[in-house]
């Protein structure tokens, strides 16, 4: 790699923001944590009315954290988190799940993917490879929101697909 993509890595790298959202999570937050930030400077745990030790647990292993006094779905978890990277104009921002069924370390390939971006992109994790892995109900999800988000895409957003091949 040039110095120059190097240098492009790491100012991507310094602009991004992973965002996670948890509920009732201490046993995984930890950890999560930790290996995203093998990968990237900041991390954005929203705690969606947990009773555990998930606040806790996220803030020592290096996150922000911000706290929903009761539980709102993920969803809304997710919405808090877009909003507080909107204020701060984040330029990258990416989402994973608190329970590990994300693998922080496979960040790299978004950050490699947007470094070589030349406009504005989305870019979307492909899990469907192994999809008899995942539960039926998130399957049926996830092809739902799959064509969902294909059809409702527009002209000025382009989707990417960082998959396991």
């Amino acid at each position: 790699m040039t110095d120059a993509a190097q240098e492009r890595l790491a100012q991507i790298r310094s602009q991004a923001v992973a965002v996670i959202p948890a509920y009732h999570d201490e046993k995984h937050i930890g950890d999560i944590v930790r290996r995203t930030g093998q990968q990237l400077d900041h991390m954005l745990v929203i705690d969606d009315g947990s009773n555990d030790g998930t606040t806790q647990r996220a803030r020592d292993a290096g996150a922000e954290v911000i706290v929903h006094n009761q539980n709102r779905g993920k969803g809304e978890a997710i919405k808090t988190g877009l909003r507080h990277c909107l204020a701060r104009e984040v330029t990258w921002l990416i989402l994973l799940d608190s329970d590990g069924q994300h693998l922080p370390e496979e960040i790299e390939r978004f950050l490699s993917a947007a470094a070589s971006a030349t406009q504005p992109m989305l870019f979307v994790g492909n899990r469907m490879d192994n999809a008899s892995a995942m539960p039926f109900i998130r399957r049926v999800v996830n092809r739902y929101m799959s064509r969902r988000i294909s059809h409702l895409q527009t002209r000025s957003a382009v989707f990417a697909c960082c998959t396991n091949n």
